[in-house]
């Protein structure tokens, strides 16, 4: 009790007192002396009477209005106290009557049963000048529905975003079912004041963010002409307390007639509504739950730090932001699943892994890349295919990112050696694999001709790197393999392979001084008789399986079970540089019946050759619908490289991408799972110069272990021994 309350109390006291003590000299005086003359009493006694009745009689109006005197002295200083005392009990009281009246109005203005104020509810550490929260009862009969559906309405009278629900029990935690609802009969209704109430999202206390973040994910909703999510849980901080940017995580019920999707198009609308640096939603196909991730931008928090199940959410829900802006989303509107994220790549780089998008291929989603690189603010973004694994499916695919590209940087031959020129197959047991690059994440990218697309067709401009790449390819198959088991066959109209002629795996090449049996030196017939020989080896090959027992479908089968076909049959790889001079029409009458013929084998080679193990490998600066027969092509793997223009890289790829390459050696490369970008490996970096630099091939042949001496290349007959790529680059740049 206050102290005026203490005194006011302590007054009033005294005043009852001094009344009680006059009373009893009253009843003597009035009531008792008066009867003593009835009573029988003893005569010494009673001679006293008149004297006790005149002492009463003298002093009785003395002691009467001395004490009448003090209890009104009393009273008239206690007065203000018990005054004061009344109104302070009464102004509550009234208040409550004035808030009661003033909702009754509110209530009646909505047009639904009034419900009866109960009382307003005060929030630990936020000023009522902030958030007020007002309890209400229901009327009899009137579910909680009827009033949830004037939130619209009330709130424009109060001025505030606002939210009402079923009153909050046991734990501080929402009902999870909506249908519970009805059961409630007291609800509150909660509505900010002031002109920032954002700021309260990033509140310490749960419950105070949890009732913010409803207030104005409501009114978002409303603004944007969607029913209002229900909040399921409360609003949990995913980031440490002493962490110096901030994220909160939330989980709401979507409402029945909205779309999952269309929540999460709405994000950058919910995002300006609620005031925060950034948010995400994290929608699920097949659930009709939703969850917000709102706070401080993920991209300046150490997301590595956080607890596993919180990095995952943060992930995930940062993908969909980033692929939802680009637009790689499904028919239904869904992002692909991220199935793991790796931030240990070469050159700094990281990537994500995403699972396929239904009815997108990767082909497609790589021309998405472009629209990552501003979203995430990154200079480099590369959307490849993912390679098949246990718990991959194909189609696959992830999305390489990082500050630098890394196809710009020079990857150089020698670096690689050991790696590129894999130890001899041993005899008999052949590996008709080779490098072509190294890839965006790094790792090297090798093609294998034992898959549907065995063949390979090399287009790219003057300059692209082209010969680099197909020496690289000739040198890795011949140090490799035995002339048991892989054989060559070349057809060059500049003669730039020539220098391959004295190598034991070569067993014809057709150039400009190549001339027929029958005494042709054209080059249509030569390329012609070259095309007819394969087809003769190729039909000579399969009639030999079909007498095998089990009837092998290709060589390697075949080699597996019989002595007779790993002697006689080996890998054939015929590689053709500059195929437009053989594919192209020719001017003169007389070549065109060869032509044809050429065109004629060349296509049979592509459609039937593969089983037989014979591989055609094709490149050409001068890429055309004639250079390229679309036959072939519809059989090939494609490596395109740098183009002067978007029709040649529809050409070689069927797609645009090689038009924009500025960099020698890097390229595009095909497989069944789609195109990815690679960059060839280079003899010496592109600003190098050197007067006595040595030509690529000769270098290239020093560090493969291939020599040359009297004009004769020779393989090395030991054990495979890479020599040291320093030693070797010395002696070959100082030769």
């Amino acid at each position: 009790m206050s102290p005026v309350g203490q005194r006011t109390v302590r007054y009033a006291k005294l005043t009852l007192l001094g009344i009680l003590g006059a009373a009893p000299w009253l009843f003597v005086g009035l009531y008792a002396v008066p009867q003593l003359d009835k009573v029988k009493i003893p005569k010494q006694w009673a001679k006293n009477i008149p004297v006790l009745y005149h002492i009463w009689w003298i002093h009785s109006p003395i002691v009467l209005w001395v004490a009448v005197g003090v209890a009104s002295g009393l009273f008239v200083s206690s007065w203000p106290h018990l005054h004061n005392l009344q109104v302070t009990q009464r102004q509550p009281w009234l208040q409550r009557e004035q808030d009661a009246e003033l909702w009754q109005g509110r209530w009646m203005a909505c047009k639904v049963p009034i419900p009866a104020f109960m009382m307003y509810r005060k929030l630990n550490g936020v000023s009522d000048s902030l958030f007020t929260i007002a309890l209400f009862q229901t009327a009899s009969g009137t579910p909680i529905e009827a009033y949830e559906k004037v939130q619209d309405r009330l709130g424009t009278m109060i001025g505030s975003a606002l939210y009402i629900s079923p009153i909050m029990t046991g734990d501080s935690t929402q009902d999870k079912s909506r249908a519970a609802s009805s059961h409630h009969s007291v609800f509150e209704v909660g509505f900010a004041k002031g002109s920032n109430p954002h700021a309260l999202l990033l509140h310490k206390d749960p419950v105070v963010r949890m009732l913010i973040l409803k207030i104005l994910v409501r009114k978002a909703f409303a603004d944007i002409k969607l029913s209002s999510p229900q909040m399921q849980g409360s609003v949990t901080e995913i980031t440490p307390t002493d962490a110096p940017g901030k994220l909160f995580w939330s989980e709401w019920a979507v409402p029945l007639d909205v779309a999952a999707s269309t929540l999460a198009d709405k994000s950058n609308t919910l995002q300006r509504a609620l005031g925060v640096e950034w948010l995400g939603v994290d929608i699920r196909p097949g659930s009709r739950v939703f969850g917000l991730l709102y706070g401080r931008d993920p991209r300046h928090i150490d997301v590595g730090k956080l607890p596993e199940a919180y990095r995952e959410i943060v992930e995930r829900v940062q993908w969909a932001k980033y692929l939802r802006i680009a637009k790689i989303i499904d028919g239904r509107g869904y992002t692909p699943k991220l199935l793991r994220t790796f931030d240990n790549l070469p050159g700094g780089l990281l990537s994500a892994q995403f699972e396929p998008l239904e009815g997108v291929p990767v082909e497609t989603l790589r021309q998405s890349a472009a629209a990552l690189v501003p979203t995430m603010q990154r200079n480099y973004v590369e959307i490849e295919p993912l390679p098949p694994a246990k718990d991959t499916t194909p189609g696959s695919f992830q999305v390489i990112y990082g500050d630098n590209d890394p196809l710009n940087s020079t990857y150089l031959f020698k670096d690689f050696a050991k790696e590129v020129m894999t130890p001899k197959a041993p005899v008999g047991q052949p590996d008709v694999t080779f490098i072509v690059g190294v890839g965006a994440d790094g790792r090297l990218i090798r093609f294998d001709h034992d898959t549907e697309l065995a063949h390979i067709v090399i287009g790219g401009g003057s300059g692209a790197g082209k010969s680099t790449l197909l020496h690289s390819i000739i040198l890795q198959l011949a140090f490799k393999h035995s002339p048991k088991d892989l054989v060559l066959y070349m057809a060059d109209p500049k003669n730039e392979l020539n220098r391959y002629k004295t190598l034991p795996h070569l067993k014809r090449i057709v150039d400009m001084n190549s001339i027929t049996a029958s005494g042709s030196n054209s080059p249509y017939a030569n390329f012609a008789e070259m095309m007819k020989e394969l087809t003769d080896e190729m039909d000579k090959r399969n009639e030999t399986f079909q007498r095998l027992p089990g009837h092998p479908q290709k060589l390697s089968q075949a080699r597996m079970i019989s002595a007779e076909v790993r002697n006689q049959f080996p890998y054939v790889e015929c590689i053709v540089d500059e195929c437009a001079d053989y594919f192209v029409p020719p001017t003169r009458k007389a070549d065109r019946a060869d032509y044809d013929e050429a065109i004629f084998y060349a296509e049979l080679l592509a459609r039937k050759a593969r089983s037989a193990g014979i591989y055609m490998i094709l490149a050409t600066q001068r890429p055309s619908k004639q250079s390229i027969p679309m036959v072939i092509k519809g059989m090939a793997s494609r490596i395109g490289l740098m183009t002067s223009s978007l029709t040649d890289s529809q050409i070689i790829i069927d797609q645009p991408g090689l038009q924009d390459i500025k960099v020698r050696g890097r390229g595009l490369i095909s497989s069944e799972y789609g195109y990815r970008g690679f960059r060839a490996l280079l003899l010496r970096k592109p600003d190098e110069m050197h007067t006595d630099w040595p030509d690529e091939l000769a270098a290239m042949l020093t560090l493969v272990g291939v020599v040359e001496r009297d004009g004769v290349l020779k393989l090395d007959q030991g054990e495979y021994d890479v020599p040291d790529p320093d030693l070797v680059w010395a002696d070959s740049a100082g030769s």
